[in-house]
């Protein structure tokens, strides 16, 4: 008997892996593609949920907002303003004091202007026809004679004053004047004062109010009613200098005369 013929679907299951090439001597090329199968599964996705997964958000897990805290954050806020408050009230004096200094400008600018007009001579000179000056109202008669030169009388009130402008030349009154001004000034002189602050002390009294005679070697200072110990004068050759007390002495030392008047309002 010859041989039984083979089942050509069996033939075909056992040549499954057969390949065309193994007739020409070829190897097969192994594959190397990922497979894919349940058992190839990751663990963190097939099993369980991990226990990060369980933790709670960013937000779940903030801590409550405590009284602690609270004191901290009015601590920091009270610290900042402390050292905000000193800058700013060295500003606002700064400011007050640039002020003053563009004020005596103004005077010291109507006097030189009014000289000019007058032979060299400032109105004190003029209206008592230089005899001696007796009171503090002689030179206010005086001041008002430069009136049309300064169009604000506020020019006659430093900012850091307790003494208030005038609003108008019509209600101007020795009230409204917070410099003083030397009938002893001229052009003559120009290192004389001609203007300046009013709150001067010698010996440590506070000048008063009417004419004052100093000699060159008066201890003389400002106290600290306007500027921090510190003030503004106009010179007779119209420069505004910001002296302290012992630059004021100094000064005083250097005007070219032997006595300095001042009609303190």
């Amino acid at each position: 008997m010859g041989n039984p013929a083979k089942d050509p679907c069996r033939t075909r299951g056992e040549n499954a892996d057969a390949s065309p090439f193994h007739a020409l001597g070829a190897q097969p090329i192994p594959n190397t593609s990922p497979r894919t199968s349940v058992a190839a599964t990751p663990t963190f996705l097939a099993g369980p949920r991990p226990l990060y997964r369980n933790r709670r958000p960013g937000w779940e897990r903030l801590r409550a907002f405590t009284s602690i805290d609270l004191t901290v954050i009015i601590l920091l806020f009270a610290i900042l303003i402390a050292l905000m408050i000193p800058a700013t009230a060295k500003a606002k004096a700064k400011a007050r004091r640039i002020n003053c200094v563009r004020n005596l400008g103004t005077i010291g600018l109507s006097f030189r202007v009014f000289a000019t007009d007058h032979a060299d001579r400032f109105p004190w000179a003029i209206a008592t026809n230089m005899p001696p000056v007796k009171n503090y109202d002689e030179v206010l008669k005086s001041l008002l004679t430069v009136s049309n030169a300064i169009a604000n009388p506020a020019a006659f009130a430093c900012p850091a004053d307790s003494r208030k402008p005038s609003p108008s030349w019509a209600s101007f009154t020795r009230n409204n004047i917070s410099y003083f001004l030397s009938p002893s000034a001229s052009e003559s002189f120009p290192q004389s004062f001609l203007a300046g602050d009013r709150n001067l002390m010698t010996n440590g009294i506070r000048l008063p109010s009417g004419i004052v005679k100093l000699s060159t070697n008066a201890s003389v200072s400002w106290d600290s009613d306007m500027h921090h110990g510190q003030g503004n004068a106009a010179m007779g050759d119209g420069s505004i200098q910001q002296l302290s007390s012992a630059h004021l002495r100094e000064q005083l030392k250097n005007t070219g005369t032997t006595e300095t008047i001042l009609a303190i309002p």
